[in-house]
């Protein structure tokens, strides 16, 4: 039995009035409608210098009337490629079976583009394909152009689907429905999950991880660099045990609707510059960021630490905040790397002492915490840790003295990563501006008023929105890959 295929139902768009009275188009696939096309347009072309117009009402009626004939010109090839496809089978090479020429179209950035080809029954394969979909890049289920599919999907990385259908339509002219533009960037983040995870055990892998490294070596890298690494979280909200809330309030659970994005953004030193003002910009970096655990970050985070030049990096900085999360993760996948404690937080802690000591908002408190804060940043941190220490010993008995010892442990941990004043001779960050600068720009995306997710959802996008980050968007889609290439 033959196949039967039912061409989707699809609203022809009008054709502008100025081109109907030239001529030109009756009907998408009215044969030699290319031609008319040009005719018309050039017409028009004449027409319009002949008529005073405004510059912007110019702009408009070329833009409108050059939809059209684009969209023939894309029909025009794309029938023509089409038509040169022999009907054999794209995997096997068999020929088909059963073949018929069927209608199948597409919405381009142009407007809907109907295009007849080949199709037919592998005997082999065991199924109905139309070697024109392969030879064109055309996925089987999409009615969408990948040119505009891959637009689509690059707004959705940076604004919600509804105000992303907004601009599309408002640029191209064409109307595209907010779940359409949703289901293409989910489709998309999946695909793209799945390239993170074998990325990931190519870098986890001994056997694999150089070639990974070297796979990816920028053309800018210098022969000796210094790698710096900041790692920080952000909130983002979940429907998580959505519907759920007053049974769970009865059982005297509080539902938590909000959870931890884990983020990390990795850059070349070399890669910081000024502006004319002196403030510090980052000509390039690239990020992480995961809805998953402590582990899987860890790992995400290494895969692209190595993609940016882990294994050939002169010296490794890790500059975050004093989560013991991070820390840990420090500890098992870059050891050798030397960590900074970033000053605002060291300087939070010491106010938690000061506060205790003298009450919030007291002179007294300002009095005594600033000298120590000068301490950090001028290289006596041994003596804030040692005032801090002699501090816990004497109040033993004081109310405040699990504070006191609380905040002596912080600042013991973490006295390898207080050295602030060696570290600016030498030109390095200290401070973990550059991170909450990414989160607040994921957070844009991410936390809009009355966004909810679902944890599935936000990784996908997460990802997606990571690969345009990190520069690597072109590689998503073969049109662009090949053009880059």
């Amino acid at each position: 039995m033959s196949a039967v295929v039912v061409p989707v139902a699809v609203q022809s768009d009008p054709v502008p009035a100025e081109l109907s009275a030239g001529g030109c188009i009756p009907q998408a696939d009215t044969p030699q409608t290319f031609d008319r096309a040009i005719r018309g347009f050039r017409k028009e072309v004449q027409a319009m210098k002949k008529k005073p117009s405004l510059a912007g009402q110019i702009e408009a009626k070329l833009a409108a009337n050059s939809q059209t004939l684009l969209r023939e010109t894309c029909r025009e090839v794309l029938q023509s490629q089409a038509d040169g496809c022999s009907p054999h089978c794209p995997v096997c090479g068999a020929k088909l079976q059963n073949v018929e020429q069927a209608e199948r179209t597409i919405l381009t950035q142009w407007g809907e583009v109907t295009i007849r080809r080949a199709y037919g029954r592998c005997p082999r394969c065991k199924r109905y394909v139309a070697p024109a979909d392969a030879a064109l890049g055309l996925e089987a289920s999409s009615q969408t152009s990948p040119a505009l599919e891959e637009k689509l999907c690059w707004l959705a990385t940076q604004m919600p689907p509804v105000q992303a259908a907004e601009i599309i339509e408002h640029l191209t002219g064409q109307a595209v429905s907010p779940s359409r533009i949703d289901r293409l960037a989910q489709k998309k983040g999946k695909e793209v999950l799945k390239e993170r995870e074998e990325d990931r055990q190519k870098a986890m892998e001994p056997g694999t991880r150089i070639d990974f490294s070297q796979g990816h070596r920028r053309w800018d890298e210098p022969a000796e660099f210094v790698l710096i690494i900041m790692i920080d979280a952000w909130m983002v909200r979940e429907r998580d045990d959505w519907g759920h809330t007053e049974a769970l309030l009865k059982e005297g659970i509080q539902p938590q609707r909000w959870h931890e994005v884990k983020s990390a953004r990795i850059f070349r030193l070399d890669q910081r510059a000024q502006t004319q003002s002196g403030r510090a910009i980052l000509l390039a970096s690239h990020m992480v960021a995961t809805r998953q655990g402590p582990g899987d970050f860890s790992e995400l985070l290494y895969t692209e630490a190595v993609i940016c030049g882990l294994l050939r990096a002169q010296k490794v900085l890790v500059i975050a905040d004093g989560a013991v999360w991070i820390w840990n993760i420090v500890e098992d996948r870059f050891s050798d790397a030397l960590g900074t404690l970033d000053p605002s937080h060291a300087k939070n802690h010491l106010w938690v002492v000061a506060k205790a000591l003298f009450g919030e908002g007291s002179e007294e408190a300002s009095r005594w915490v600033q000298p120590l804060i000068a301490q950090l940043h001028q290289g006596q941190e041994s003596r804030v840790i040692k005032t801090l220490a002699d501090l816990a010993a004497v109040a033993q008995e004081l109310p405040v003295a699990p504070i006191l010892k609380r905040e002596a442990n912080y600042f013991e941990t973490h006295k390898k990563h207080l050295d602030y004043q060696a570290k600016k001779e030498r030109g390095e960050p200290i401070g973990s501006g550059a991170m909450e600068s990414l989160c607040k720009q994921c957070q844009l995306r991410f936390k809009r008023p009355g966004q909810f997710w679902l944890t599935a959802n936000d990784e996908r996008l997460l990802e997606l929105y990571s690969r345009r980050y990190n520069g690597r968007w072109n590689s998503l889609w073969p049109h662009l890959f090949l053009s880059e290439n």
